[in-house]
């Protein structure tokens, strides 16, 4: 059976669920990932669109310019501002879901396989032994 996983923002306004394990799970260094989640990096799990449900609420959605310059739509909560997904029109299959949303252990059953922008790692952070590293996109 396909493992199924859920999330949701800080205020629980907003719920997600995936159905199945994701396609990718990485760490991204770009401005905008930063800027997104006021960290040093974003840790993003991609998976297919059509396993990707909003069970519950109605994101706001901030359009922004991703790592690679191109548009990337970040949906976001209106009450607690919790970065949740970004979309990009590039591709449009899938989601990329900000891994610190997700529900439950989720966050141990799953590790980075890959870093991109590293380019633009500060650093003083270490990268991710084994996961694979891209200067820029993948």
């Amino acid at each position: 059976m396909a493992a199924t996983y859920t999330g949701s923002c800080k205020c629980s306004a907003i719920k997600i669920e995936m159905q199945g394990g994701p396609d990718m799970l990485g760490l991204c260094h770009c401005t905008n990932c930063r800027k997104s989640t006021g960290s040093t990096y974003s840790t993003n799990a991609v998976f297919a669109k059509s396993a990707f449900t909003i069970i519950s609420g109605e994101p706001k959605v901030y359009e922004a310019k991703g790592g690679s310059g191109n548009p990337a739509f970040v949906n976001f909560c209106g009450n607690c501002s919790s970065a949740m997904w970004t979309e990009t029109p590039l591709r449009s299959n899938i989601v990329v879901i900000k891994v610190g949303i997700l529900d439950g252990d989720a966050l141990e059953k799953l590790a980075p396989k890959l870093e991109t922008f590293t380019s633009r790692r500060p650093s003083w952070v270490t990268s991710v032994d084994e996961a694979t590293q891209f200067e820029n996109g993948f």
